[in-house]
């Protein structure tokens, strides 16, 4: 089985984003009466949330510049590390970096164990899995020292991931399960609901699709519970994936479609391109579906946007 590349189903995006949008008008959208006008209001919304998003991260680059060395700034610190963890690697560093330097000058622990677990996350990324092992364990170290459950449980989730990509699903699933216990403990149902869909994807890998269906059901019932549009949306995605597998494609083509629905309204076009994405692949497997690629279909908005690598 082919596994996902950095989370559960995801297919390559880079390069196939133009592709996977013209699946999704000529297939799922027969009846609509203006292409054009739906793409345009979708673009609209992306580039408000876009530029409200860029103001924001403004504003705390500018308060990071005039706040003092307390912790406070370390907390200013570890946010932008996050915030740029996925857009500018280097700059997620810097901050990282600066933000375990100051804590351990204040001894400011619950600001260090962020700061290990956002390092952690960073070299996960690099696929530096032992040093990102370490930094988790770090964290993990910390958390226990000052007694942060809520802590303990994010270095606990850290490891499992590292060892889900390192095949070793045994000790991921014992970290998952220790990290789910203690954010049952705290009444944590965010962190819950990811742990249930870690531990979703998990099963997956392991050709387990009954249990991973049940865990990701469950993490779906918490993202609704929470009303968590972003997670509903994930979850949507997953357990579309796992019907694909159980060889019930009319559902998982469902949920992709519930999925979408959610992500056009968040303008979350990563969320759009993997289900597109995994549908066509669907409807490339069943063979009832003729695809016909036009390469340049809104290939320049999708060049601007930072989609396609020059």
């Amino acid at each position: 089985m082919s596994l996902p590349n950095g989370g559960a189903f995801v297919f390559a995006i880079d390069g196939y984003l133009n592709i996977c949008i013209y699946l999704h008008l000529v297939y799922l959208y027969p009846f609509m009466r203006s292409v054009s006008l739906k793409l345009f209001l979708s673009f609209i919304l992306i580039f408000t949330l876009k530029a409200a998003e860029s103001q924001n991260v403004d504003s705390l680059v500018l308060a990071l510049k005039t706040a003092g060395r307390d912790s406070n700034k370390v907390i200013l610190l570890n946010t932008l590390a996050k915030h740029f963890e996925n857009s500018d690697a280097k700059r997620s560093l810097g901050y990282i970096n600066k933000a375990l330097l100051l804590s351990e000058n204040l001894d400011y622990k619950k600001g260090l164990s962020k700061a290990y677990v956002n390092k952690g996350n960073y070299y996960f990324r690099k696929s530096d899995y032992n040093t990102a092992i370490e930094a988790y364990s770090s964290s993990l170290i910390i958390n226990k020292q000052i007694g942060d459950k809520n802590g303990m449980a994010s270095a606990y989730t850290g490891i499992g991931l590292v060892l889900t990509y390192k095949g070793d699903y045994t000790h991921a699933i014992e970290n998952y399960f220790k990290g789910l216990e203690l954010k049952e403990q705290t009444g944590n149902l965010g962190g819950q609901a990811v742990l249930y869909s870690n531990i979703g994807e998990l099963y997956m890998y392991q050709e387990q699709y009954t249990n991973s269906l049940k865990y990701h059901v469950k993490s779906l019932e918490i993202e609704k519970k929470l009303n968590n549009e972003q997670g509903i949306s994930e979850s949507y995605s997953n357990i579309a994936g796992i019907y694909f597998f159980l060889k019930q494609p009319d559902k998982a083509l469902n949920y992709y479609n519930l999925s979408i629905e959610i992500a056009e309204k968040l303008g979350d076009r990563a969320g759009i391109a993997r289900a597109l994405n995994n549908m066509g692949n669907i409807y490339e497997s069943q063979k009832n579906k003729k695809l016909e690629i036009n390469t340049e279909l809104l290939l320049p908005v999708y060049h601007s946007e930072g989609f396609i690598k020059n």
